[in-house]
């Protein structure tokens, strides 16, 4: 006995032949079990020669905009050789040697290949020891990644790590260094 519809669907289930609920029920529990493994499968990209040049459009505009922004801190001197680093701090040369070796220090490369450093180690005004632990804390990453992380404002912190530091803040800092890491 099929179930005829007249115009409008009933709003009751008990109102329908069971064989027909039934029917339903089966064609819903293979709707969900289809859905259910699309869900499992791993998504696939499917890269066209288009989306891959815009990509390639993207990240060349990207590099270009980085390495002017890097070149302008070289300018400002918010950046150093590693010779001038160790002029500023005095001839130091085995603090910088070991600081590097013991991840306390971090450089960032320049289109050139030239190594630079953060000139806030250098600063009288910041606490190296402070300055080392937050980079030894930021364990592998890149240097321009730790160098973000010195530089910008974070809100857990309302303020950037070398403000925080600063104002004698390094459990927050360094608390905030290790989620950065892990990120």
């Amino acid at each position: 006995m099929a179930f005829k519809q007249k115009g409008t669907s009933p709003t009751d289930l008990s109102m329908l032949p069971p064989d027909v609920v039934a029917a339903a029920q089966a064609e819903s529990e293979k709707v969900q079990a289809i859905l259910a493994e699309a869900r499992r499968r791993p998504q696939t990209v499917v890269a066209t020669p288009a989306s891959i040049a815009a990509n390639e459009k993207i990240m060349k505009a990207l590099h270009a905009g980085a390495a002017k922004k890097l070149i302008g801190r070289i300018r400002r001197k918010e950046l150093l050789t590693k010779e001038e680093l160790i002029e500023r701090l005095g001839g130091n040369r085995r603090w910088v040697n070991s600081a590097l070796r013991a991840g306390r220090l971090f450089s960032l490369q320049a289109p050139s290949g030239t190594e630079y450093f953060p000139a806030f180690f250098a600063d009288c005004s910041h606490r190296r020891r402070s300055l080392g632990l937050v980079a030894h804390a930021l364990g592998g990453l890149p240097g321009p990644s730790k160098y973000f992380f010195f530089v910008t404002k974070f809100t857990s912190l309302q303020m950037n790590p070398l403000e925080a530091i600063a104002l004698g803040r390094m459990s927050d800092v360094l608390e905030c260094a290790l989620g950065f890491a892990q990120a």
